[in-house]
């Protein structure tokens, strides 16, 4: 529930609701087992939504992708949000600034973190351009890969997944 914000209906009753539920969005102290359920919940997504045969494929949730990120930046903040409120924010990136500002993230982490996050991000934005519907899966042809490689600035595919494979 760390992303969660009113979107509809009225806003004061929406921050209410979030404010119920501060102290389990952002544990004073977490059980000890929270980052098996978080290890448990992303290998269930990996399973049961993306399935074995794209996790190679899949920009979001796949290996190295952008939820390994959110993920990552989301335990941080299951740990350490209930004793440090500036780390509160459903932003990855402002979490990610936050974790290294308080040094409870290298900030060699952080730069690469983050430069992963918003390449991942722009390739799946890409992807969702050219199909006109949101997905997250690299194409398997290999002309439709290398115009996705083209539109983000890359000469040939081959560099491109370079780059790709580089920050997953």
């Amino acid at each position: 529930m760390i992303k969660a914000r009113p979107i509809a209906g009225s806003r004061a009753l929406g921050e209410e609701l979030l404010e119920s539920v501060q102290s389990f969005r952002y544990p004073r102290s977490p059980p000890r087992y929270v980052l098996q359920d978080v290890a448990a919940m992303k290998a269930r997504t990996e399973k049961e939504v993306v399935g074995s045969e794209a996790l190679l494929r899949d920009i979001k949730s796949g290996y190295g992708g952008i939820r390994e990120i959110e993920f990552r930046v989301q335990s941080l903040q299951l740990l350490n949000a209930g004793r440090f409120p500036f780390l509160q924010t459903g932003s990855t990136v402002a979490a990610l600034r936050q974790l290294v500002r308080y040094e409870l993230l290298p900030e060699a982490e952080d730069g690469f973190l983050e430069e992963a996050y918003w390449f991942l991000r722009a390739v799946e934005h890409r992807l969702q351009m050219r199909e006109e519907r949101q997905t997250h899966q690299l194409p398997t042809d290999p002309a439709e890969y290398l115009a996705i490689a083209r539109s983000l600035g890359f000469a040939d595919a081959g560099s491109f997944t370079g780059r790709l494979d580089g920050f997953r």
